[in-house]
């Protein structure tokens, strides 16, 4: 994402890289902030969620259900922030 905005189920309100890797009822879903601000972002994945199995502290699960909504709080190296989940 170049700007903040939406491709297909994934929305974002900053730039951000974002990959999905899922594997039958579990994926992990991968994001970077490439301008390396530091600031927050959320992403929001409109897919059904059973629950979050695990995340890195730099991940705040804001909800898990009917769509995913986490806030990214990326820090300024470049890193990738990850999040397993499963689906219903």
């Amino acid at each position: 994402f170049w700007r903040p905005g939406t491709a297909g189920p994934l929305t974002v309100t900053a730039p951000a890289s974002v990959v999905a890797v899922v594997r039958g009822r579990t994926a992990t879903l991968c994001v970077g902030e490439p301008l390396r601000s530091g600031r927050p972002l959320e992403v929001h994945w409109d897919r059904r969620v059973r629950r979050v199995t695990a995340h890195d502290p730099s991940v705040e699960v804001l909800s898990a259900g009917r769509t995913l909504r986490l806030r990214i709080t990326p820090g300024t190296v470049g890193a990738t922030h990850r999040c397993q989940m499963s689906f219903i």
